[in-house]
């Protein structure tokens, strides 16, 4: 045997010979535990497994902390519209800066339309009836009295003609059909009224007349747009 041999035989005797009775007895117990409770095998996975909640815990908090579409670009939907019947006081107190006229010949019916998910007011519809010496007409117009909504469903085309006056500018289209039996002529029109602060859309005007109408003395003498 050779020296180093030797010694480390010398060192392990030497070692045993100081070991007590309570130090063989506590070695012992604690070869029993490890033996009973192997140690669980890692889950190689577990590194991906934490990122991917933390992931989880992100992507809730950007759904939560994200701010609803819309805002000041709100778009309304025509299918949540409510039409109500209205007056002209509350017209008059939606439509600030604009000055409707009416005369004693005239029959006047208003409707609010309002979104019924913000409880916004979109527009007044004005139904007048005209029957006198001077006119005997029909006319239905729309005022638009909230900015972010656009009526996109009256088409203007090549038909349409242009009057610009100092305050505002009508694009408007008539035609005219006579009445061979009676020599009466029908006298109907569409029109858009543009103004600085509301668009005003004549949806229908029937007119019955000898000529060729006068709408657009009527809508000149309707709005005051000064």
């Amino acid at each position: 045997m050779n020296v180093k041999k030797y010694l480390k035989k010398q060192a392990k005797e030497d070692l045993k010979a100081l070991e007590t009775d309570s130090d063989r007895e506590f070695l012992a117990r604690l070869k029993e535990s490890v033996a009973e409770n192997p140690k669980p095998k890692r889950n190689k996975n577990w590194l991906w497994a934490i990122p991917s909640s933390v992931a989880v815990c992100a992507a809730i908090l950007v759904g939560t902390l994200v701010p609803l579409s819309g805002g000041s670009d709100i778009k309304y939907d025509d299918l949540n519209f409510v039409q109500a019947k209205s007056d002209l006081t509350e017209f008059v107190g939606a439509s600030k800066g604009l000055t409707v006229q009416f005369t004693e010949g005239q029959t006047v019916e208003v409707k609010r339309t309002y979104d019924s998910v913000s409880g916004d007011d979109i527009y007044y519809t004005l139904s007048i009836n005209e029957t006198s010496v001077n006119a005997y007409y029909t006319l239905e117009a729309r005022v638009i009295v909230n900015k972010k909504y656009e009526f996109k469903n009256f088409v203007i085309d090549e038909d349409y003609d242009t009057k610009i006056y100092a305050h505002y500018s009508i694009i408007y289209k008539q035609d005219v059909t006579v009445d061979t039996d009676t020599g009466v002529n029908l006298v109907t029109c569409n029109a858009k009224i543009d103004k600085l602060k509301y668009d005003i859309y004549v949806t229908n005007y029937e007119e019955l007349s000898i000529e060729n109408g006068s709408f657009l003395t009527v809508i000149a003498n309707l709005f005051d747009f000064n």
